[in-house]
């Protein structure tokens, strides 16, 4: 008896021959969903979520590394589904977006910031599946986030995305994957990333003719504020640490290098100059004269300064006056 001929599209030709190299059968994860609430899930969309879930369940975990505007967000809410508990954590900044992708999607999911894991351990209990977005963000096994992180995600099954995985070497990588995998990560086959891995481009999923044209640069001429540099200009010398010398004319140039750069980079030197006059005036003012190292024990970050105790950090000094008074000066 003849068997019947199946005629296919060669994108789904190309899949098969994928998950035959990758070890996988045409029914794998058949039972994730293709619509999730109001969203319908594109081919390319529902063969990541397929194979992904195949690498979770070989590796404990799977990194999504697809170009920008593929849909990563609705892959790894699919897979979401495909587990009892699920958190996400990303940064700060995207928690509106998954909130709101996640309405769509009709899934409920918990938000943690890696800002606040940058902070505290994670205290909540133990969930089946960790996405990890914007993942790039946990490369570094140094830092409390990939400590923290790392403690998180002991128990359970690891989701990441990130579409620029590498940013200094292919280190950034197998520091990643290494949060699912320990060290095994370091001695990876190639067959191995490639299953653990999904990676593709726009063009490969024939998504290019989505994708909204560029226009073409519209140059805008931006006014300078003349007064900037003259103001810069008359700045008198700053106060230096106990070991360092002012600067002089360095110090000028230097803030009108960052001028020309950008109103952004000039406010951005201004600040970090203005958090070391606060730390120096806090131990000024408390009678010592810190050096540059023992100035360090001052955290600066962002626009706060955490100030140290200077009578254990800086050595005394007897009448700072006159550095308080310049420090007054030099300051706005």
């Amino acid at each position: 008896m003849e068997q019947p001929i199946n005629v296919i599209s060669a994108r789904e030709l190309r899949e098969l021959i994928a998950r035959a190299y990758l070890g996988q059968s045409g029914n794998t994860n058949d039972d994730l969903p293709r619509r999730l609430g109001s969203v319908t899930l594109h081919p390319h969309q529902l063969s990541a979520a397929r194979r992904l879930v195949a690498a979770i369940e070989e590796f404990g975990g799977a990194l999504l590394s697809d170009e920008v505007g593929m849909g990563k967000t609705f892959v790894a809410l699919a897979i979401a589904r495909h587990f009892r508990s699920t958190i996400v954590v990303g940064p700060a900044a995207l928690r509106d977006m998954w909130s709101e992708q996640a309405r769509r999607a009709g899934v409920e999911l918990p938000f943690l910031s890696l800002e606040a894991l940058s902070r505290t351990s994670y205290s909540g209990k133990p969930c089946d599946l960790v996405i990890i977005d914007e993942a790039h963000h946990c490369r570094n096994p140094s830092t409390v986030r990939y400590r923290h992180v790392s403690r998180m995600v002991m128990r359970s099954k690891v989701l990441m995305l990130s579409a620029t995985p590498i940013h200094n070497s292919p280190r950034d990588l197998s520091s990643v994957l290494a949060l699912f995998m320990g060290s095994r990560a370091e001695w990876l086959t190639g067959s191995e990333i490639a299953r653990c891995v999904v990676r593709r481009q726009i063009e490969s999923a024939g998504l290019e003719d989505r994708v909204p044209d560029v226009k073409a640069l519209i140059w805008k001429e931006i006014e300078d504020d003349d007064t900037v540099p003259r103001q810069l200009l008359a700045l008198p010398p700053p106060v230096p640490p106990r070991d360092g010398g002012d600067g002089g004319a360095l110090v000028t140039r230097s803030l009108l290098r960052q001028w020309c750069s950008s109103d952004a980079a000039l406010e951005s030197a201004l600040r970090r100059r203005l958090a070391k006059s606060i730390a120096l005036r806090d131990a000024l003012e408390c009678g010592s004269y810190p050096s540059q190292r023992e100035l360090s024990a001052w955290v600066f970050a962002e626009d706060s300064v955490q100030l140290a105790f200077p009578s254990l950090v800086a050595s005394p000094i007897g009448d700072g006056a006159a550095l308080l008074a310049a420090l007054s000066a030099h300051e706005p």
